[in-house]
């Protein structure tokens, strides 16, 4: 299977590091790794100019609206540079995603979207993390999983036959990632794999409930995207308002790290019951 990554990034050096040294045993499945960086200041120039000589390696350094602007630049950039006829995945991997190794020569390319499991990491502790979805058994039902659950965009593969839709509504500013998910799966062939493809922090562009009004802008594309597109019933708006609302309070009450500490630990209590609800086989 041949992959074209994107890393979009913005000063910060050290985990767009990370994340290209964590793509090193992908090598002979990637074709190019496409670095859309947010013309930062600490670095981040010089070294994509040294590592990008002889390498599959090609990058801009540009200001951007954002991280998906930043995305949707990363697919522009593919389509201007992949002069290949055969079919490959696109992987957006951001700076500091950290890629884990899965032999993806022993995977079907005939499905439109991949979807993988991801690993949830803490920046305070090695220890405490989950993994996303987590179930016991390959043949789970990720079909219905995936009804009131989004993958995070770091474990998803798209068919380059998907290029010309794969874009990012910016105005979502938080979940236009997770939009694209829904609706892509939605009209679209889609399988899941029961392995880690990703390390990801908690706590990134969607995960942050420390300022309000970003707190209420996720809220209302939580509402959108999950409620809608979904179709689900009524009583889950009326949830994620509460949930919204209680991580922020929380979040003020106990600080950054406890908190931080405490949705880790509340997200490892949540996947252990969706362990149970929907690791029951879809075939059976």
């Amino acid at each position: 299977m041949k992959l074209v990554v994107i890393t979009v990034c913005y000063n910060d050096l050290a985990g767009l590091k990370k994340t290209i040294e964590s793509l090193v045993p992908y090598q002979k499945n990637i074709i190019n790794q496409l670095v859309i960086d947010g013309n930062s200041k600490d670095g981040t120039k010089e070294y994509l100019a040294e590592v990008s000589k002889g390498s599959t390696i090609k990058y801009i350094s540009e200001p951007d609206a954002g991280i998906f602007d930043a995305m949707n630049k990363g697919m522009a950039l593919l389509k201007q540079t992949i002069q290949v006829h055969e079919d490959y995945y696109v992987w957006f991997l951001n700076s500091g995603d950290i890629a884990n190794y899965i032999d993806l020569d022993a995977i079907g390319n005939d499905m439109d979207i991949l979807f993988f499991c991801s690993r949830q990491t803490s920046l305070y502790s090695k220890h405490l993390n989950t993994i996303r979805p987590d179930f016991k058994n390959d043949d789970a039902d990720f079909g219905e999983w995936l009804k009131y659950n989004a993958p995070v965009h770091q474990a998803v593969l798209f068919s380059s036959r998907l290029n010309d839709q794969v874009i990012y509504n910016t105005a979502f500013r938080n979940q236009a990632d997770t939009k694209l998910i829904y609706e892509m799966a939605a009209t679209h062939s889609f399988s899941f794999y029961n392995q880690v493809l990703c390390y990801f922090e908690l706590g990134g562009n969607s995960g942050n409930y420390t300022n309000y009004n970003k707190v209420i802008t996720q809220l209302w594309e939580d509402l959108y995207i999950r409620n809608l597109l979904t179709k689900r019933s009524f009583g889950f708006f009326y949830l994620q308002v509460f949930i919204f609302h209680s991580k922020f309070i929380l979040n003020r009450l106990m600080g950054k790290k406890l908190f931080h500490y405490f949705h880790l630990i509340i997200l490892q209590a949540k996947y252990f019951v969706q362990r149970q609800l929907y690791s029951r086989s879809s075939k059976s």
